[in-house]
C-alpha cells in the first residue's frame, strides 16, 4: 500500500493517496516514511495542522532533520511561525550544514518582520552552497521589504544567472525595478516570467500595474483580466483591475471588480479604501463614508480610512465630524500630508484662520512640491492681512503648477489691491487662457480694466464673466458701479438689484445701489441702502460718509455730521485712504453750515 501511496501521489491523485496511506498505517504504525508521505500529501492538500500531526508522529519515530524542515515548513503555512522557527532551530543543530533549514528559518523570521535576521539565514544558505538560486531570491526578497533595491536587484540576477527558468526571480526583480521607477525594465522582467510560466497570475498583475503606471491603462486591465481568467479567486487582480477601471473613467465596472473582490475576501480593509475612494469620486459620498467605516472597523490602524473619511464628512458640510477624522488619521500617522491639507481646511471654513496655517505649514513641510498646500497657505496669509507672504504663496503654487489657474486669479486679486495693475491684467488673462470658462477670472480682468481707465472692455468682461456664471454676484456689484459711474443709474440699479439678491452680504453693493437711489432722486431708499451696509460691515467708511451725505442734505445735519465724522475716523485714521482731505473739507463745510 506505501508504493500504491506513493505513485498516487506523483500522479497528483491525492485524496487516493491519503486513503492508501492511511491503510499502510494501520497496518504498520511505527514507519516514520509512512507519515512523512502523509504529511506531504496533506500539505498538497492544504490541510496543514494535520500536516504537522503526521509529521510529529514521524519525528517521534525517528527524528530526521529533514523532517523538521517539512513541519516547520508545514507550521509556515499555518502561521505558527514562532514554531516553525523552533523546528528550522532543531534541524540546523542535527546538521549545521543544512542550507534549506537556514532558508526556512530566513522565511520565517522574514514573514515575522525580522529582516536583517532573516538576511544573515539566507547569507548562511548561500555560503553553504553558493549555487542556491532560491538562497539568492528570498534574500534578495528581504532586500526588497527593508527598502534596498539596488541589493535586491542583485540578489535577483545571480539568482537568474543560477537559474535562468526562474520565473519567481523575474517577478522580484520586475517588482524591484517598479519600485525604483525603472518601469520598462519592470514590464520586461514581468514578461520574460510570463514567458516562462504562461499561467503565472502574479506576473500578469506586477505588468499589468506597471504598465498602468505608464499610462497604459487598457494595457494594464488585459493583463489584469488574463491573471483573473487564469485564478478567478485572485482578489488582488479584481481590486487593480478596478483601480485601472476608474482611472478609465468606467467607474461602473469599477465597482463591480471592487464588489468581487470584497465577496472574495470580506476582511481586507484596503479593498473597502479603495471601494470608498471610486464611491466619493462617483459622488456616493455616503457609500463611500459606509466603506471608510468598514475599513476602519476592520483596520483601527488604517490612517488613510480615517483621513478619506475625514473629506467625505468635510464634502457633506460635517466640518467638525472631519476634523475629528483628520485628528485620528494624524494620531496614527503624522507623516500624511493629506490629512493636515484636509484639517487645514475644515479649521479655515470653521474660522480657524490661525490652526489652518499652522496645519498647511506642515503640509509643506512633508511635501515641499504640494502646490495646493501653498495656495491655501497664501489664502490663509491674506485673510490674516500678510498679502506679500500671501503673494510669495500663490507664486510658489504656480511655479509647483504652472497650469494653477486658481493661483493666478488669487495672485492677481493681491497685486489688484496692491496696485501692481499690469502683472494683475497679466494674471487675470493666464488664468483666462488655462481656464477659459473661469467667470471669477473674467471678472478680476474687468476689475483692472475698469481701474485703468477702459470702461468698455471692463463691461465686456464683466458681460462674460455674468455669462459663464449667472450666480457670481461680484460680477453684477463691479458692473453696477461701472454703470453708476458711467452715468447709466438704471443699469446700475439693476445690476445692484440682482447682486443683492443673490448675496444679501454684499455691503459694497448696498453702499453703491444707495448712491444710484440717491442721483434718481430716492433719498429715503438711499439712507435705507446705505445703514444696511454699515449693519454689513461697520468699518465700511465710505458707507458712513454717503449716509452722512444724504441725512444732512434731507434735513438731518446733526446726523450727517456725526456720519462724516464716523467716516474721517475710518477712512482717514485706520484706512489711510487717499479721499481724506477732500471729506475733512467737505465736514468742516457742514459744520460750519449747522
Amino acid at each position: 500500500m506505501r508504493e500504491k501511496g506513493k505513485t498516487l501521489f506523483k500522479l497528483k491523485q491525492y485524496s487516493e493517496a491519503l486513503a492508501s496511506i492511511d491503510q499502510a498505517i494501520q497496518r504498520n504504525n511505527q514507519d516514520a516514511v509512512l507519515y512523512i508521505i502523509r504529511g506531504a500529501i496533506l500539505e498538497e492538500l492544504n490541510r496543514h495542522q494535520e500536516a504537522v500531526e503526521a509529521l510529529t508522529k514521524a519525528i517521534d519515530i525517528k527524528p530526521h532533520s529533514w523532517v523538521y524542515i517539512g513541519r516547520g515548513d508545514a507550521r509556515y503555512k499555518s502561521g505558527d511561525l514562532r514554531e516553525a522557527i523552533a523546528d528550522y532551530n532543531q534541524a540546523i543543530k542535527i546538521n549545521p550544514q543544512y542550507a534549506e533549514a537556514y532558508i526556512g528559518r530566513g522565511n520565517a523570521r522574514s514573514q515575522s518582520g525580522n529582516l536583517s535576521e532573516a538576511i544573515s539565514d539566507y547569507n548562511q544558505a548561500i555560503k553553504i552552497n553558493p549555487q542556491y538560486a532560491e538562497a539568492y531570491h528570498n534574500r534578495g526578497l528581504a532586500w526588497y521589504k527593508s527598502g534596498n533595491l539596488s541589493e535586491a536587484i542583485s540578489d535577483y540576477n545571480q539568482a537568474i544567472k543560477i537559474n535562468p527558468q526562474y520565473a519567481e526571480a523575474y517577478i522580484g526583480r520586475g517588482n524591484a525595478h517598479s519600485q525604483s521607477g525603472d518601469l520598462r525594465e519592470a514590464i520586461a522582467d514581468y514578461t520574460e516570467a510570463i514567458k516562462i510560466n504562461p499561467q503565472y497570475a502574479e506576473a500578469y498583475v506586477g505588468r499589468g500595474a506597471a504598465r498602468s503606471d505608464t499610462g497604459d491603462k487598457q494595457g494594464a486591465i488585459t493583463d489584469y483580466t488574463q491573471a483573473i481568467k487564469i485564478n478567478p479567486q485572485y482578489a488582488e487582480a479584481y481590486i487593480k483591475r478596478g483601480q485601472a477601471c476608474y482611472e478609465s473613467g468606467d467607474k461602473q465596472k469599477a465597482i463591480a471588480d471592487l464588489n468581487q473582490a470584497i465577496k472574495l475576501n470580506p476582511q481586507d480593509a484596503r479593498t473597502y479604501l479603495v471601494r470608498g475612494i471610486v464611491s466619493s469620486q462617483s459622488e456616493d459620498l455616503s457609500g463611500a463614508i459606509s466603506d471608510f467605516d468598514q475599513a476602519i472597523q476592520l483596520n483601527p490602524q488604517l490612517a488613510e480610512a480615517y483621513s478619506l473619511r475625514g473629506a467625505g464628512r468635510y464634502e457633506l458640510g460635517d466640518k467638525q465630524g472631519a476634523i475629528s477624522d483628520f485628528d485620528q488619521a494624524i494620531k496614527i500617522n503624522s507623516d500624511l500630508p493629506e490629512s493636515y491639507l484636509g484639517r487645514g481646511l475644515a479649521r479655515y471654513d470653521l474660522g480657524d484662520t490661525q490652526g489652518a496655517l499652522s496645519d498647511f505649514d506642515q503640509v509643506i513641510k512633508l511635501n515641499p512640491q504640494d502646490a495646493e498646500a501653498y495656495y491655501h497657505r497664501g489664502t490663509a496669509r491674506y485673510d490674516l492681512g500678510n498679502k506679500q507672504e500671501a503673494i510669495g504663496d500663490f507664486t510658489e503654487a504656480i511655479k509647483i503648477n504652472p497650469q494653477y489657474a486658481e493661483a493666478y486669479l488669487k495672485r492677481g486679486v493681491l497685486l489688484l489691491e496692491s496696485g501692481d495693475k499690469q502683472r494683475a491684467m497679466a494674471d487675470f488673462t493666464q488664468a483666462i487662457k488655462l481656464n477659459p470658462q473661469y467667470a471669477e477670472a473674467y471678472a478680476g480682468r474687468g476689475g483692472v480694466r475698469y481701474a485703468s481707465g477702459d470702461v468698455p472692455g471692463a463691461l465686456n468682461d464683466f458681460d462674460q464673466a455674468i455669462q459663464l456664471n449667472p450666480q457670481l454676484a461680484g460680477a453684477y456689484s463691479v458692473r453696477g458701479n461701472v454703470r453708476l459711474n458711467s452715468g447709466d443709474v438704471p443699469g446700475a440699479i439693476s445690476d445692484l438689484d440682482r447682486a443683492i439678491q443673490i448675496n444679501s452680504q454684499l455691503a459694497p453693493a448696498y453702499n453703491d445701489r444707495g448712491l444710484a437711489r440717491l442721483r434718481s432722486g430716492d433719498v429715503s431708499g438711499a439712507i435705507d441702502d446705505f445703514t444696511q451696509a454699515i449693519k454689513i460691515n461697520p468699518q465700511l467708511g465710505e458707507a458712513y460718509a454717503n449716509r452722512g451725505d444724504a441725512l444732512y442734505k434731507s434735513g438731518d445735519k446733526q446726523g450727517g455730521i456725526e456720519d462724516m465724522q464716523k467716516a474721517e475716523q475710518l477712512l482717514c485714521h485706520q484706512q489711510g485712504k487717499p479721499e481724506c482731505q477732500m471729506l475733512k473739507d467737505l465736514l468742516k463745510q457742514m459744520e460750519a453750515g449747522r
